[in-house]
C-alpha cells in the first residue's frame, strides 16, 4: 500500500460574485416648451406670465387695449 502526501499551496478557487439587482431607472418626462409671447391675454417672457395691463404698464407700451403696436404685431 502506498500513501501520497502533497504539501504545498492549494489551487485557487474562483467564486462568482452574487448578482446585484437594481430597480430600473424612473422614466424621463420632458416638459413641453413654452414659447415666449402672448398666450391668450397673458404674456410669457421666459420667466413669468404677465397679464396684458401689467405687461404694457411695465414695458412702456401704454395701455394694451386698442393700442396700435406697430412692428410688434400685438393685438
Amino acid at each position: 500500500m502506498s500513501v501520497g502526501v502533497n504539501i504545498g499551496v492549494p489551487a485557487p478557487v474562483y467564486v462568482a460574485p452574487a448578482p446585484v439587482y437594481a430597480p430600473p431607472p424612473p422614466p424621463v418626462y420632458a416638459q413641453p416648451a413654452i414659447v415666449i409671447g402672448w398666450h391668450g391675454d397673458r404674456y410669457w417672457d421666459g420667466h413669468r406670465y404677465w397679464n396684458r395691463d401689467e405687461w404694457y404698464r411695465n414695458h412702456g407700451h401704454g395701455h394694451g387695449y386698442g393700442h396700435d403696436h406697430g412692428r410688434h404685431g400685438w393685438h
